[in-house]
């Protein structure tokens, strides 16, 4: 069963990720995951999700991104999921991260932001797209599936 849910949440991610690039005409995105026997997907055993090998995520994936220092592509993003807070950190292809903020239940609500690198003074919006939230951070845009925000 664990096997089947694994797969589940992996091909819905692919799914959510397919219509993505369709609109930012980018490469596939790509799903990591890794579990372990502790914790399993979606049995509400209260022990939170798995964690990527080598990594504090519960999930990586490439998402599609926009505006980042180059034309529309993916960034490589890991999320870690709170019972109140869910980051999403995004890794730029100029080596700086950015953080996209979401309350425990998946809702976007800023990017982490800093007056030094002048982030602390953009337009910070969102937008739900199906099963996606798009979000426009200035000039960056995010296109985050809810299945890797939340999980399955």
């Amino acid at each position: 069963m664990f096997r089947t849910q694994l797969f589940a949440s992996t091909l819905a991610l692919g799914v959510l990720a397919s219509a993505a690039r369709a609109e930012l005409d980018v490469p596939a995105a790509t799903a990591i995951v890794a579990a372990s026997p502790e914790a399993k997907l979606g049995d509400g055993d209260g022990q939170g999700d798995a964690t990527v090998a080598g990594t504090d995520f519960q999930a990586t994936a490439r998402i599609p991104c926009r505006g980042v220092g180059s034309a529309a592509g993916t960034c490589q993003a890991g999320v870690t999921r709170g019972p109140d807070q869910i980051a999403v950190e995004v890794s730029l292809p100029s080596g700086r991260t950015r953080s996209l903020l979401f309350d425990g239940k998946g809702k976007f609500i800023t990017i982490a932001s800093s007056q030094a690198d002048g982030t602390a003074a953009w337009k910070v919006s969102s937008r739900r797209d199906g099963d996606t939230t798009v979000i426009q951070a200035g000039p960056e845009t995010y296109r985050v599936p809810d299945a890797f925000v939340v999980g399955d």
